[in-house]
């Protein structure tokens, strides 16, 4: 091999050392649990107690109070309610994807959900969660959510699943937004 072009494979490889040693050290930085039908990731666990106060799973279909939580590990606990909240708004919406796990970021604050759509889309928005396509994530304000915030982000990600990139992004959002008045119906 020619200097030259060893000088250029060493260049590329750490090139891409450096690309890619930011994303890797983004990863290892978050906790996971997964549930059946939801995994959710968070940085801190302080960020999780927040979140898991603020969203309530009061009821199931049918009047049944919510059991079993009770023994449940932080991150168990919070699995298992957004495993009820997605099988709420599957029933609502009538859509009932297979075997399909979705992606929950538990992210600090508003501010962080902000940096997270401006560095991956190139979006300046305040949302307090949104719903990607792109990597078939959510991602939630811990300090600002609510069941009606998560479940609104989950239609989007059924309707996503079950239909696909064809159903306008205006249907999209009314039907999410039926999912809200719905919840507990």
């Amino acid at each position: 091999m020619n200097k030259a072009l060893a000088r250029s494979v060493a260049c590329a490889v750490v090139v891409a050392a450096l690309v890619l040693a930011p994303a890797h050290a983004w990863a290892s930085e978050w906790s996971s649990k997964k549930g059946d039908l939801m995994e959710i990731f968070y940085r801190a666990e302080v960020d999780l107690k927040k979140f898991d106060r603020k969203v309530k799973v009061r009821w199931l279909k049918g009047g049944k109070r919510l059991r079993g939580i009770s023994g449940l590990s932080l991150a168990g606990a919070v699995v298992f309610k957004l495993d009820v909240i997605r099988m709420n708004v599957e029933r609502i919406l009538d859509m009932y994807p297979r075997q399909w796990l979705v992606g929950l970021h538990v992210i600090k604050d508003k501010a962080g959900v902000r940096e997270i759509m401006r560095k991956r889309f190139r979006k300046d928005a305040g949302h307090l969660a949104f719903y990607s396509r792109g990597d078939k994530n959510i991602y939630v304000a811990a300090n600002r959510a609510n069941e009606n915030i998560v479940a609104h982000e989950i239609a989007h990600a059924i309707i996503d699943q079950k239909l696909g990139s064809a159903v306008p992004s205006t249907v999209h959002e009314i039907l999410a937004r039926y999912v809200d008045a719905h919840l507990y119906d």
